[in-house]
């Protein structure tokens, strides 16, 4: 019987068909179900692979910082900058990435940068939201 199957798909029956000539309509969605979970699992894949190839790109940008227990001023913000480009950050996320204090970074760059309008909270309307983040203004 799936050997009939297959060779009407072959033929160019469609699906429906198939289904309504072998009288399996269960076996059918279960296979296209089979088929769809396995394009989701396979796309889930890809977007963790993009998101870990990313997030290693993000460390390496970062890995001067963690490095050295001081920066240039400039050379900081430049890096804070970058990182914000690429997605929005919490500044507990840059403290791990930068390998510093959130209350340092927050005081000595984060407020700057965001009163030099080159960083922009994410919930501008409530700057003590819970899950602030920043991203770098577009040019």
């Amino acid at each position: 019987m799936e050997n009939d199957i297959l060779q009407m798909l072959r033929d160019g029956e469609s699906v429906e068909n198939v289904d309504r000539s072998s009288g399996i309509n269960s076996k059918s969605s279960e296979i296209k179900n089979q088929s769809s979970e396995t394009k989701d699992r396979s796309s889930e894949t890809k977007d963790n692979k993009k998101q870990s190839l990313q997030q290693a790109d993000l460390w390496q940008i970062s890995e001067i910082a963690r490095k050295r227990e001081r920066l240039p001023r400039d050379q900081m913000e430049g890096l804070i900058i970058t990182l914000c480009t690429y997605r929005n950050f919490t500044i507990k996320e840059l403290s791990s990435y930068l390998n510093r204090q959130p209350d340092s970074l927050r005081v000595s760059y984060i407020r700057k940068l965001v009163k030099e309008g080159r960083l922009e909270p994410v919930y501008k309307m409530a700057p003590t939201h819970p899950k602030q983040a920043y991203q770098a203004k577009a040019e």
